[in-house]
């Protein structure tokens, strides 16, 4: 990971809020759940529900393309916003990504779908 990338990293985790899965099981009907790894890894497993939207689409040259949609998908309800990826990371920098944009009721799932997966019996 770059330096530039490990900053904007540290960034995000001082400033998101995290929710533990339990709060999410907990209170999945409160929360529009946005995916925010790539399609490939979306299309392997995901949280039911979630929509996905990868980071590489919300960071400004990032991704190959940077939808207008993408930003409308997130703002055309009004749940609260929980991100989430592989184990956190990326979703902290979706989070704080969100906030930069106005969208400051995004929350990011801590230790990610990992977590989320071994919380299950």
């Amino acid at each position: 990971m770059s330096n530039d990338m490990q900053a904007l990293l540290a960034r995000a985790r001082a400033e998101v809020e995290e929710i533990d899965v339990e709060t999410l099981a907990g209170e999945t009907h409160s929360f529009l759940i946005v995916d925010v790894r790539e399609t490939e890894e979306f299309a392997a497993g995901r949280i039911e529900n979630a929509i996905n939207v990868p980071l590489s689409t919300l960071i400004p040259g990032l991704g190959p393309t940077n939808d207008a949609a993408d930003l409308a998908a997130l703002t055309d309800d009004s749940r609260r916003i929980c991100v989430y990826c592989q184990s956190g990371g990326r979703s902290a920098i979706a989070a704080y990504t969100l906030s930069q944009v106005g969208i400051s009721d995004a929350v990011s799932l801590a230790g990610g779908i990992l977590a989320w997966l071994d919380r299950r019996p």
